[in-house]
């Protein structure tokens, strides 16, 4: 495979300084026109159950085309802000701090509409879950199903006759979801079974039997995966239900899904490719694609990206504009299909900063106010360029729009918008 000469240490160099410039700039270049208004929601979240809260300690940002700062806003006591986007605004921030670390959020091009509702995970709100620990006795399961593993929402054990023990959440007010349990076949010449367990109401000791498993719809159906490439490196299947993804798996070898028990279920493949490694640090590239199993007993046939020089290429061209102090323009919209979106992550010692933005455009020297920009240590760790998309055809802020109305409506059911996944990613990373 060709590979395109680039420099990990001038790439060091040239995001050492990414916080931008301070001071005025141009009001012009935003869009649109006639104002349109903006409405977000912010709220925190534990990482253990759905306990939320809103979270007002947010700074919004918006900035002018050239990046330099228009105004800075805050949410009031309920985590909401609503305010006018104007000809001047062009890109949308936002900052939180926790325990040192700031997490950095920017939408570039944003035209104006609803950002939905917008969550920050927090370990420190886990205190406010309902948190219990059962025990469950897999006996009778060891004696019935020799030469399988258990899955109990989606944690594997060899099936030995012991008591597993396992920790379930949930939020005050709500029920425990259903838990999700597999039996795995170890040859693949065997069937494999499931099961959708409610907890609720029951004791912590729980006896896993037989009788869980045996209805026809608890049968699973071995999908037959055939991919383009001969590189795909791993293997996703699951569903999706308003409780999550359940019955998910991840490998190179068989995959079940359980189409009695769960309507909406699908399958990703994956590459990974070392484009470069040297001592300063890797170069890595992946892609991933996820298609819904519409009918399961037939092929799954799974067209996966390969375009790791393409997507090279173009990351070498937004860096030698960085590099360079020139305009740092950027067009991937000539890679792949289905695509709908550009993404940069970048990650320092004291703060993440991820971006989205259309597949080609200018990438602007973003400012923030002077006490966050002073507070950052610009020592970057990692650096992450993405495309990806559903294969929907339309623009950013279609897909915006779908992001906002997906946070406002209540489970976990994604909709079908997002149903067939396609991306491509470059990661660098930097010792």
């Amino acid at each position: 495979m060709k590979k395109c000469s680039f420099s990990l240490i001038a790439f060091s160099i040239a995001l050492a300084g990414c916080g931008g410039n301070d001071g005025g700039g141009s009001d012009s270049g935003g869009t649109p026109e006639v104002p349109s208004m903006v409405t977000v929601e912010f709220v925190e979240k534990a990482t253990q159950c759905n306990f939320s809260r809103p979270a007002t300690n947010v700074t919004v940002i918006v900035q002018r085309k050239d990046g330099t700062v228009l105004k800075e806003l805050s949410p009031d006591s309920q985590g909401k802000l609503e305010f006018p986007w104007d000809s001047d605004s062009a890109h949308f921030t936002t900052v939180t701090m926790q325990d040192g670390q700031y997490d950095i959020d920017t939408e570039l091009n944003f035209v104006g509409d609803d950002l939905g509702i917008q969550s920050r995970f927090s370990d420190d709100l886990n205190a406010q879950c309902k948190c219990q620990n059962f025990e469950f006795d897999t006996s009778e399961l060891a004696t019935t199903y020799l030469d399988y593993n258990l899955l109990i929402a989606n944690e594997e054990w060899s099936l030995t006759g012991q008591n597993l023990s396992k920790q379930f959440c949930r939020a005050p007010g709500e029920t425990f979801a259903r838990v999700d349990l597999m039996l795995r076949p170890l040859n693949s010449s065997e069937d494999a079974y499931g099961a959708l367990l409610d907890i609720n109401n029951l004791e912590s000791g729980i006896e896993l039997t037989a009788n869980m498993f045996t209805g026809p719809d608890n049968l699973g159906v071995l999908l037959d995966v055939q991919t383009d490439a001969d590189d795909v490196s791993h293997l996703r299947s699951y569903a999706n239900t308003l409780d999550g993804r359940k019955h998910s798996e991840f490998g190179i070898g068989q995959m079940y899904i359980f189409p009695g028990l769960h309507e909406n279920n699908f399958v990703q493949a994956y590459r990974f490719v070392d484009l470069e490694s040297t001592a300063q640090g890797n170069i890595d590239y992946s892609s991933v694609r996820r298609i819904k199993v519409t009918d399961p007993k037939s092929v799954q046939d799974i067209t996966i990206a390969q375009n790791e020089t393409l997507m090279l290429e173009a990351a070498n061209q937004l860096f030698s504009g960085i590099i360079n102090d020139n305009a740092a323009t950027y067009d991937f919209s000539h890679i792949g299909s289905g695509r709908s979106a550009f993404a940069m992550d970048v990650n320092a010692t004291n703060f993440d900063w991820y971006l989205t933005g259309p597949l080609k455009g200018e990438m602007p020297d973003l400012a923030l106010p002077d006490n966050i920009e002073n507070a950052l240590d610009d020592s970057v760790t990692s650096m992450y360029l993405a495309t990806f998309g559903y294969h929907q055809g339309g623009s950013l802020e279609l897909l915006r729009s779908e992001w906002a109305k997906e946070t406002r409506t209540p489970g976990a059911l994604r909709p079908a918008y997002f149903d067939n996944y396609d991306s491509e990613s470059i990661t660098i990373t930097l010792f």
